[in-house]
């Protein structure tokens, strides 16, 4: 139809899948019958990632329980669809009512699939004053469970409720859900010149390794991150890691990052990582972003694990890799009481500038940064004359 020819209009080459550059719409309301079009959008991300071609646009619609990993691709937007639903890609999964057994008191079983990292209840509801989601519970012995706490043994999760803190009976109300083992919200792996601009991400909180991105870049060229926001994140919220090619022209813009779901070592929310020898960050910038700096919060707000070092910034490189230029501009990062929280981080692995008085000889630049109400600040890396203020 005259829709559909539209927006699969040809634009000079042919470049999508189909030989012409596209507009894909996708819609986590509608039914599984689409076809992509404005009047009849896909419904997952899996089918934007089964169609979406060469300098096509991507627009997203509602919520998303589900990880799409877009691959090979030059020039694609994925962004939000203007004037429709907010674009949220969540890594939790509800658990339903009638899933949950009472095992004896207030302890309660039910059956996953997959291995969680997380057990949260009433998540998206549970909003203290300055606008930080709280609601998770403290992991604990399978078995041996305390109020508030969860385990998992194989498949059963087992969550022992705080009826103290009001928590209700799983049988019968309140929202439980659970994060697993995903590496990332939405991947771009090996793409030129893309950009991500405008979704939500909720809830990658893998906290194993390197995991749990919202939003992650692998071996990208020339890719940027616009006005994304991430909550409660494992690793990292938005990074870009190179293994494969040098990282050249990334971008972090106007993006804002709440909390981190990490392990007992630093997370950090912003990252830019070049893996292998040869592999180098040639030309790397994140500019007017906001970082919340807190761990994960219990289910009476109050911080889960208060020595976890949350870091805002941090670039770093393997063995025989080499940073040139990364500038970190305008950022803010915000601290709050009760936790462990450092703004600006790095490994030490740049080279002295031959002029330690040229700021323009330092690799690896912070401009217009600020800090507020956080405990550690080693201003960009251990080493004397790794990095430049100003």
């Amino acid at each position: 139809d005259d829709s559909q020819r539209i927006e699969a209009e040809t634009h000079g080459d042919s470049t999508g899948k189909g030989g012409v550059m596209a507009d894909i719409y996708v819609d986590s309301t509608t039914d599984a019958s689409g076809t992509g079009t404005s009047g009849d959008p896909y419904d997952t991300l899996s089918d934007a990632v089964a169609n979406a071609g060469n300098n096509d646009t991507v627009y997203l619609s509602g919520t998303f329980r589900e990880s799409a990993s877009f691959s090979s691709l030059t020039g694609v937007t994925i962004k939000q669809w203007p004037g429709q639903a907010q674009a949220v890609v969540r890594g939790d999964t509800v658990v339903a009512t009638g899933d949950w057994s009472n095992v004896s008191g207030n302890v309660y079983n039910a059956t996953i699939s997959g291995t969680a990292t997380s057990v949260v209840w009433n998540w998206d509801t549970n909003i203290d004053s300055d606008g930080r989601h709280y609601g998770h519970l403290k992991p604990g012995t399978f078995g041996a469970l305390n109020a508030g706490e969860w385990g998992q043994s194989g498949t059963t999760l087992q969550i022992h409720i705080d009826t103290g803190e009001s928590m209700e009976d799983p049988t019968s109300g309140g929202v439980y859900a659970f994060t697993d083992d995903t590496d990332f919200g939405i991947e771009l792996s090996g793409c030129t010149s893309c950009t991500v601009d405008g979704v939500w991400f909720y809830l990658w909180s893998d906290n194993t390794g390197a995991q749990g991105y919202g939003l992650k870049f692998t071996s990208c060229t020339g890719c940027t991150a616009n006005a994304v926001k991430v909550f409660d994140s494992g690793a990292h919220s938005i990074g870009f890691v190179n293994a494969t090619a040098d990282m050249g022209a990334a971008r972090i813009t106007n993006c804002e990052c709440w909390g981190m779901h990490g392990g007992s070592s630093g997370q950090n929310h912003l990252v830019f990582f070049s893996n292998n020898s040869g592999d180098d960050i040639s030309d790397a910038v994140a500019s007017d972003c906001t970082l919340h700096l807190y761990g994960s919060l219990y289910i009476d707000g109050t911080t889960i694990d208060n020595q976890r070092n949350i870091v805002g910034t941090f670039q770093h490189q393997g063995t025989g890799a080499t940073i040139t230029s990364v500038k970190w501009i305008n950022i803010l990062c915000i601290g709050y009481d009760g936790h462990m929280s450092n703004p600006f981080d790095g490994s030490d692995e740049t080279a002295t500038p031959s002029d330690v008085e040229d700021f323009d000889d330092y690799a690896v630049q912070y401009i217009d940064c600020r800090a507020n109400n956080c405990t550690r600040m080693t201003y960009g890396v251990t080493g004397d004359y790794s990095a430049g203020w100003d």
